[in-house]
């Protein structure tokens, strides 16, 4: 035990040295490197369930769009705890407080387990009325309720396995807690395809590989706690009653909510913005969410290295180290995102069709609707990392302000009017419009928050003193 206390101790004080002396790029591409792979992949098998999925039909393919509202619920409350949790636990490591860390991962991880209880049980007492609520039609209702029924068991394992991953980003763990999303996300790639076609389970194979996937990154991701491996520890003995500490986390991993929240919304909006043309439409529309979300991994994941680096840097009062990494994350993001917008504007066609199994129609929407989204694609890392460092840094407020405007104040209204004036169209364009007007909101943020950094560096006793330092 002494060992792994003392282990733990040297881990806590390397990563504190890490964060605040390494060159930042360099930091922030070891630390964002993990966190990519794991959006990658973890996105990958979503992607992998549309293609298995769309094979056996439009309808059953235009299902993964209802169905993925659950996920982004799911998403929504992993990531709330455990983003909000994050951000208090690299305060607490900052100043060499393990009880308190301990604290705050085990409140999280454990309110999100009894929600995701809580969320299964009812989800499948309900579930015909559920996926309707979420836009399925008649004709798709059959296979969202097969799919749906197994995906809401994994509740309690996908949402507390999100914590873990937090927890453990936090601790400077990014590439162990890989190691459990990624298991997890292959597990389901292999089974999808055996539990659909092999053992004739047809769409509910593909609930029943995503309950398994989420159950393996679970034990997987928990083993390494169980183990004492960890600096912080989940016991039910360390679980907060201090009512102010679930609101810090709460208030902090807000933006989270709203992101992840209007995600749903926006998704079933979407279904429903899309069903009056059928169910090709829906289809069309869940194939590119799938796709782009994909290709967004590389920006998640750079942003996931920096965030970290900003919190430590912040609390420790380097200001210019922030400074630095957000611009390199920009940076480094917009290159990525030049790259991938020319690529997948040529090939918009031939990515659709793999997902479309010959279907003219989702073929000529998708197409249409994943090259809007690629025409905007280089405005995008500027407000996702924005948005993102802003949540890190406890600034809750601006963070859910920005998280709503892109799936909600912008693409909400977009879905009524634009379609109103151009039909089918006027859906698959809303969302990149939606984005065009995100980028613009999102600079006065941006310029407002450079500000601060500026005052809080000129209000530093010593400033002139680290300037002329850091100069020579």
């Amino acid at each position: 035990m002494l060992g792994h206390q003392s282990s733990a101790a040297l881990g806590k004080e390397e990563q504190r040295r890490r964060m605040l002396s390494e060159p930042v790029g360099r930091l922030i591409i070891s630390l964002g490197g993990p966190t990519t792979v794991i959006m990658a992949v973890t996105t990958l098998y979503l992607i992998s369930n549309v293609y298995f999925v769309s094979k056996l039909g439009t309808s059953a393919n235009a299902a993964t769009s209802v169905v993925f509202v659950i996920f982004a619920f799911f998403n929504a409350v992993g990531y709330t705890f455990g983003r909000g949790a994050e951000s208090k636990i690299e305060i607490s490591l900052s100043s060499g407080d393990d009880t308190e860390a301990s604290r705050f991962a085990s409140t999280s991880f454990f309110t999100v387990i009894f929600i995701g209880i809580v969320t299964a049980v009812l989800g499948i007492k309900y579930v015909v009325g559920l996926m309707r609520l979420l836009g399925a039609t008649e004709s798709i209702l059959p296979y969202a309720v097969d799919y749906s029924r197994h995906v809401l068991f994994s509740a309690p394992f996908a949402c507390s396995a999100f914590v873990m991953n937090n927890i453990l980003r936090a601790e400077g763990k990014a590439a162990y807690s890989m190691r459990g999303l990624l298991c997890g996300s292959l597990l389901n790639i292999v089974l999808t395809p055996v539990l659909i076609f092999s053992l004739k389970m047809g769409i509910a194979g593909a609930g029943v590989a995503m309950l398994v996937s989420q159950f393996v990154s679970f034990v997987v991701l928990y083993e390494y706690f169980l183990r004492g491996k960890s600096i912080t520890k989940l016991r039910l003995t360390s679980i907060s009653r201090d009512p102010r500490e679930y609101y810090d986390i709460f208030r902090i991993g807000s933006p989270s909510l709203t992101r992840q929240g209007f995600s749903s919304l926006s998704t079933a909006a979407l279904n429903y913005a899309a069903g009056p043309y059928g169910d090709a439409a829906i289809a069309a529309m869940s194939v590119v969410s799938r796709v782009v979300m994909f290709l967004f991994a590389i920006v998640t994941g750079i942003t996931q290295g920096f965030l970290p680096v900003a919190a430590y840097n912040y609390g420790a009062k380097q200001y210019a180290r922030i400074r630095e990494g957000f611009w390199f994350t920009i940076k480094i993001g917009s290159l990525c995102m030049i790259a991938i917008s020319v690529l997948t504007y040529i090939f918009a066609r031939e990515i659709v069709t793999v997902f479309s199994y010959g279907d003219a129609a989702i073929i000529g929407v998708g197409t249409f609707t994943l090259r809007c989204q690629a025409a905007v694609f280089i405005l995008q890392p500027i407000f996702i990392i924005t948005e993102m460092m802003m949540q890190e840094l406890g600034f809750a407020a601006r963070a859910s302000v920005l998280a709503s405007l892109r799936q909600g104040i912008f693409f909400m209204p977009m879905l009524v009017i634009l379609p109103a004036f151009m039909g089918v169209d006027g859906v698959a364009v809303s969302q990149a419009a939606a984005n065009v007007l995100t980028f613009f909101a999102t600079l006065p943020f941006v310029r407002s928050f450079m500000k601060l950094l500026d005052t809080k560096e000129k209000a530093m006793p010593d400033s002139t003193e680290t300037t002329a330092s850091a100069k020579n």
